[in-house]
């Protein structure tokens, strides 16, 4: 099974539902992939997020 590491921004776009990278997700529901993200790339992800007014836009 092929593995595919995220870094924080692509973490920060699917969070916002970003229609491009929703194939990362389909493919992994398929069990075709693992996605993986460090603690440190999760930490950097949920502090963007976190930002008043930060958007994918």
């Amino acid at each position: 099974m092929d593995r595919l590491f995220l870094d924080a921004n692509v973490l920060f776009f699917i969070a916002y539902g970003s229609s491009s990278l929703e194939v990362f997700w389909n493919i992994c529901r398929q069990g075709r992939c693992k996605l993986l993200a460090s603690a440190y790339v999760i930490e950097e992800a949920m502090r963007n997020l976190s930002v008043p007014g930060r958007s994918n836009g």
